[in-house]
């Protein structure tokens, strides 16, 4: 078994395996892959390094935490589809000790308040209505809102 450890291998399961361990098994590593990988978004004003949770650009920097930034990358993973709150809770929580499905609303709007400002006043997230959020990488024009408060 250490040899297969020391070939590359994360894990060792002797059979038999029981069913329930193996596909919880399996979830962590799907959850994993889809957040350890570096990832940089290219916004119209900024740049988001996802793994340090950095923005750059017009000479500010900005840090997003670490929930902030994997929302980030699950929006920008798929900027054509919308995804729902649900299927964002499930990337960032896995079906473990979850929040309320609020949180998404919460992360969304102190996220587009962060990124709005970097990006020169272009919202870089899309609210679909009754389907999710969608990552928009060119950035639009917020209707709805004419002045960008500072994050706190």
């Amino acid at each position: 078994m250490s040899l297969i450890l020391r070939c590359g291998a994360d894990d060792v399961q002797p059979a038999p395996i029981d069913r329930n361990e193996f596909m919880a098994r399996l979830k962590m590593l799907a959850r994993r892959g889809v957040y350890n990988d570096h990832l940089i978004i290219q916004m119209p004003g900024c740049v988001l390094d996802a793994e340090t949770g950095n923005v750059e650009g017009g000479g500010k920097k900005q840090h997003l935490t670490t929930t902030e930034a994997r929302v980030m990358m699950a929006l920008a993973r798929e900027p054509e589809r919308a995804l729902s709150k649900d299927e964002l809770m499930d990337r960032l929580y896995g079906g473990e000790d979850e929040p309320e499905r609020k949180i998404i609303d919460v992360l969304i709007c102190k996220l587009r308040r962060k990124l709005v400002e970097m990006n020169g006043g272009l919202d870089v997230v899309e609210t679909v209505w009754g389907r999710g959020y969608r990552f928009v990488p060119k950035g639009f024009e917020p209707r709805y809102r004419k002045n960008v408060r500072a994050p706190r």
